[in-house]
């Protein structure tokens, strides 16, 4: 999903310094503080893959039980992908108006 080589040198040097990005269960944890360049790449691949997902989705002969598992395994990436997208709008208009970034 990184096929940028500056996405993948910038979501490696990341994920490097938060092992925690790298265990399932842990993940959580090593978004809280996510800075905004990992967040947009991490949404940028979430969104690829939702879309991959959601091909085979509608262009394959699946069973019952692989569509079901398929169209969980979307609403799930689809709610982390709009969790980033919050957190990293949130981050984004702190930052923006702090006072220490003010104007007036």
């Amino acid at each position: 999903m990184l096929d940028r080589p500056e996405y993948r040198q910038v979501w490696h040097s990341w994920a490097d310094e938060h092992p925690p990005a790298r265990t399932p269960g842990l993940v959580n944890q090593a978004l809280d503080d996510l800075p905004m360049p990992v967040a947009v790449i991490a949404i940028e691949a979430l969104n690829r893959l939702s879309t991959s997902i959601a091909q085979k989705l509608d262009g394959q002969n699946l069973s019952r039980e692989d569509a079901i598992l398929l169209d969980n395994d979307l609403g799930f990436i689809r709610d982390v992908a709009g969790d980033l997208f919050m957190g990293a709008r949130e981050a984004f208009l702190q930052e923006s108006f702090s006072p220490s970034h003010s104007h007036i």
